[in-house]
């Protein structure tokens, strides 16, 4: 066990709540209810506590603590680490990885080009995603305390968003999410808080 991987955890998984909770606490109710309908906050905060739980799991653990704090990454730890990432996404569909679905009767054309459905996420995993991504820039904020840390997130989005496949109601929810924080971010210029 690596107690830098252990303070890892222990920080993302802070952080990840601590974006959740702004969430919850700045965005009014309505304004979250229109873009999420069945949302139910106590789902979404039972989920939020048990953030990346398997990532303590022997089917886990290892190679995560392996392939992010080893100083050689050979091709075995590679090796281990995708299959570790591989059981994550399959056991948190906080991932728009878990929502992917390959159809066994689906036309292969060719290697480079499976066919696949993206499946629409329910909200509460939807909220945990991008507080899950909002988590690295909470972790540069609690750090610098310079606000424009907490607007990294947006980089992040606009830079990924052309590998990442989501069922179009999904995105749009992403994205609805998006705006509002940064509505809310731009709207007030004092010191964000950690929740």
């Amino acid at each position: 066990m690596s107690l830098d991987y252990d303070k890892y955890l222990e920080t993302h998984r802070s952080c990840v709540r601590f974006g959740l909770m702004w969430i919850l606490k700045r965005i009014s109710t309505d304004r979250l209810s229109d873009i999420f309908p069945k949302l139910n906050s106590q789902e979404l905060l039972e989920n939020v506590q048990a953030h990346d739980a398997s990532k303590n799991s022997p089917e886990e653990y290892e190679a995560y603590d392996n392939y992010f704090y080893s100083e050689k990454k050979t091709k075995e730890i590679e090796e281990a680490f995708d299959y570790a990432w591989l059981h994550h996404i399959h056991y948190n569909p906080h991932h728009w990885q878990h929502w992917i679905l390959k159809e066994d009767d689906s036309d292969v054309v060719s290697s480079n080009s499976i066919p696949i459905k993206c499946l629409d996420i329910p909200d509460k995993y939807l909220l945990e995603m991008v507080a899950d991504w909002w988590s690295f820039s909470w972790k540069q904020y609690i750090a610098s305390h310079d606000r424009n840390d907490l607007y990294e997130v947006f980089t992040w989005y606009e830079n990924h968003i052309n590998k990442i496949a989501m069922h179009p109601n999904a995105k749009q929810k992403v994205e609805d999410l998006l705006a509002l924080i940064r509505d809310v971010l731009d709207s007030s210029d004092t010191l964000i808080e950690i929740v």
